[in-house]
């Protein structure tokens, strides 16, 4: 990403649940942070905002954002959005508040409040973990919007395989 000192959520980041985590039913696609429900989400690159709507699926609230160099972030569990489909987003904007509580709308399959952050690097899952607060993609990177950007009702098979078996243990 463009900085060293921004994730997608402010301050020391505690997981939850790691990348690459086995489960029963699955290898954890993503990276599970602590949050408490209302907690800014925030863009860790500038770039534009594919998805961001309350998925039907397991998932709940969904924003999604192309960044430079390949880069696209999953957030997962939000309650409430502060950007909408075409968005262009600095880094470090709020994005939305992360949810996942019980009572919060969005939650999805969650069992308790946090965020849910996926990355893909030119399609490839990636473990976030090495990427947040780390060298920048590159200094001379700069976002350029993309030609298809997915909606929730159309979004590649491998990212809505990967929606459907997220859910935090």
């Amino acid at each position: 990403f463009p900085s060293h000192d921004i994730g997608p959520l402010s301050g020391t980041l505690k997981v939850n649940s790691p990348f690459g985590a086995k489960r029963s039913y699955e290898v954890h696609p993503g990276v599970d942070l602590y949050a408490v429900s209302g907690t800014n989400t925030l863009a860790p690159a500038d770039g534009e905002i594919t998805v961001a709507d309350y998925s039907k699926t397991i998932c709940g609230g969904t924003i999604i954002i192309q960044m430079a160099d390949g880069f696209r972030g999953a957030f997962y569990h939000v309650k409430s959005f502060n950007v909408k489909k075409g968005d262009f987003v600095k880094q470090g904007q709020v994005l939305g508040l992360s949810g996942g509580g019980a009572n919060d709308t969005g939650r999805g399959n969650s069992r308790g409040a946090h965020l849910h952050f996926t990355l893909r690097k030119d399609g490839q899952l990636v473990d976030p973990m090495k990427h947040i607060n780390k060298t920048p993609i590159s200094s001379t990177s700069t976002f350029t919007s993309t030609t298809q950007s997915p909606t929730s009702t159309n979004l590649p098979s491998t990212l809505q395989q990967m929606m459907w078996y997220h859910s935090v243990t």
